[in-house]
């Protein structure tokens, strides 16, 4: 689920020359999470670390809703 949502998104779109994957020399967005996202993707909603473009963020937290 993963590889289709980075690498292969990057080579359908035509642009895996310069992203898609953690290699040296491409550009690359990523989050650190709690936990292993192909196990469980519901810890993607809540990253501990965020770099984007080789600058780290904080992540912010998401506002929950009472119902």
């Amino acid at each position: 689920m993963i590889d289709l949502a980075t690498r292969r998104a990057a080579e359908a779109l035509r642009i895996d020359h310069s992203t898609g994957t953690l290699t040296a020399g491409l550009a690359a967005d990523l989050i650190a999470v709690p936990g292993d996202p192909r196990r469980d993707l519901t810890v993607l909603a809540t990253p501990i670390l965020a770099m984007t473009a080789g600058h780290l963020h904080d992540p912010v937290a998401v506002p929950t809703t009472e119902e």
